[in-house]
């Protein structure tokens, strides 16, 4: 009997049906209509191996970083594509979770492209390399966001604090890497939770500081080339600014980049 065209039954009562149109039906889409993502999962691992990479194509479309609303603000991710990886992305991968401290896409002359990772092991602590090729899928877990402000930090750890519940939770300086150089006291990030445990960050795309210091612009600067100069900082940043920037003018600075973005009038 062709197994085609067929609901896919779980063990477990889904809410709302995920209809799987397969082998005699290849020109139909998978559909979903509200379904928990965490049944995704289950729908792949009870798939037959033949039939797995065109059941993983498929969720990478329907549902790669999808974000459900839950009160508690719990985000579930599900099967995706490494291209889909980012700092702070929660992988479940060879019976360990592992958070993503570092990432960087590759795309080789011969051969097929590929993500190249640091993961750090939330059990142990240790810190790998490892290699995802981008044609093959991945598992997020499950996260939340917390928004916080930076406090203070020290040569091992960094320190945020909830406005409203003045909860404090910490984040190791390994951890956050070279984005530590853009916080300064009271800025508002977002922490990366997994359970209640804070597990990374993301910064703003765009912050605003203070120019504490920089050379004043000599006549003919412009002339010779030299539009940009150094200024330091109200937290000890080094960005390279234009030259009619001066102290305590206030600027944007990318977190993509460290570049200077645009000067803030006040």
């Amino acid at each position: 009997m062709p197994w085609a065209s067929t609901a896919w039954s779980c063990s477990k009562p889904v809410p709302k049906a995920l209809i799987l149109f397969t082998c005699s039906h290849p020109q139909k889409d998978l559909y979903q209509t509200n379904i928990e993502l965490s049944h995704l999962r289950l729908v792949w691992m009870r798939s037959k191996p033949s039939f797995r990479d065109l059941v993983s194509a498929k969720l990478r479309k329907l549902a790669p970083r999808q974000v459900q609303n839950r009160p508690n603000g719990e985000v579930i991710y599900t099967m995706a594509s490494p291209n889909d990886i980012r700092k702070g992305t929660v992988l479940n991968y060879e019976n360990d979770l592992w958070v993503c401290v570092g990432f960087q896409r590759v795309s080789p002359g011969k051969g097929s492209s590929f993500v190249r990772t640091r993961l750090k092991s939330l059990s142990s602590g240790k810190v790998v390399e490892n290699n995802f090729k981008a044609a093959e899928s991945v598992t997020f877990e499950q996260v939340g966001f917390k928004k916080m402000q930076f406090i203070f930090g020290d040569e091992y750890t960094l320190t945020f604090m909830d406005g409203h519940s003045y909860e404090q939770v910490a984040i190791g300086r390994d951890v956050v890497g070279d984005d530590a150089r853009y916080l300064k006291e009271g800025l508002d990030v977002t922490i990366i939770m997994h359970g209640e445990k804070a597990i990374s960050m993301e910064l703003p795309i765009k912050i605003e500081y203070t120019i504490t210091q920089t050379d004043t612009a000599v006549k003919g600067d412009t002339a010779s080339g030299n539009v940009l100069k150094d200024a330091t900082m109200d937290n000890g940043l080094m960005v390279r600014v234009p030259i009619f920037a001066k102290e305590g003018d206030h600027i944007l600075v990318s977190t993509e980049t460290g570049d200077y973005v645009e000067r803030i009038a006040k």
